[in-house]
């Protein structure tokens, strides 16, 4: 069996930088996995935590689903909807490869940080969604986990 490790001794994906927003499962996975193959993973938090933190007890930091899935990452609390939030979002986009969100569709357009606001900052930006039912269609604003699903 071929080993994930190059000739160097790096990871496949050593020098990428990703821009987490993921919550619950389905986007926190996609990054861990991207952390496991050598990515820099920036998990951004509001103020408070995510919804999978805050499931823990109070006298916990953290559940151990958001443990697991939220290793190897480097993390950040930014507030979007702080004035200076998405300007300081902005500045983490210009060097980032990656950003990854599973909002409901348009929740990044609301607070000012949608597609094409980031994409004029960093023209090469990968910029990756998950949602329940779609960016499209007649089921796009309906909510879903990826349990429901």
């Amino acid at each position: 069996m071929a080993s994930i490790w190059s000739e160097t001794g790096k990871l496949p994906l050593a020098g990428l930088t990703v821009i987490d927003f993921g919550q619950i499962f389905q986007g926190p996975y996609a990054t861990f996995l991207l952390a496991k193959g050598g990515a820099g993973v920036i998990k951004v938090e509001p103020p408070g935590g995510e919804p999978l933190r805050r499931r823990a007890l109070p006298e916990k930091h953290a559940t151990l689903p958001f443990a697991m899935l939220n290793q190897n990452k480097r993390a950040v609390t930014l507030n979007l909807k702080h004035a200076r939030g998405p300007e300081l979002l902005l500045e983490m986009v210009r060097r980032a490869d990656v950003l990854l969100e599973n909002f409901s569709p348009g929740t990044m357009d609301e607070l000012g940080v949608g597609w094409s606001i980031l994409h004029e900052i960093n023209q090469r930006l990968i910029y990756a969604t998950g949602t329940g039912f779609g960016i499209s269609g007649p089921d796009r604003d309906n909510l879903a986990m990826d349990l429901t699903i």
